[in-house]
């Protein structure tokens, strides 16, 4: 995969929301952090919005066990600066999440997480993934 692929489909998540990304462009990204140790560019996110839900995509996938600790770190790092690049007004949402939704896309002020998409995303969270499983 190149970093191309992986910075389109971020920013077109990124772009349409949670609620209406393709289950694709979320695997591209998860498979991109987790099996080939890509991070997407994220200075081509423009609004509150976008770069909210790219922090929380980057913070939720660095935290399963197939991140090596060192990208883990990396990629949380990264997480953090986006979220200290939001005004402050921007970190809490004006009116309360429909449940079910995690914490963690309540901290970032989102009304939706990835939960709909751990189906398509789960199977390539092992290291073996692509021994049982095809990427296509």
């Amino acid at each position: 995969m190149n970093n191309i692929t992986l910075d389109n489909a971020f920013k077109r998540v990124c772009a349409t929301g949670l609620d209406n990304a393709a289950a694709d462009d979320v695997k591209t990204i998860a498979v991109s952090l987790w099996h080939h140790n890509e991070l997407p560019d994220t200075s081509i996110l423009k609004s509150s919005d976008e770069i909210k839900t790219g922090g929380f995509i980057l913070d939720t996938l660095c935290r399963f066990n197939c991140v090596p600790y060192d990208l883990k770190y990396e990629i949380l790092a990264l997480a953090e600066s986006m979220r200290n690049s939001l005004p402050k007004q921007d970190d809490v949402m004006d009116t309360p999440a429909p449940p079910p939704i995690d914490d963690l896309a309540i901290g970032w002020g989102l009304r939706n997480d990835l939960g709909k998409f751990m189906s398509v995303i789960l199977p390539f969270q092992s290291r073996h993934a692509f021994g049982c499983a095809s990427f296509a």
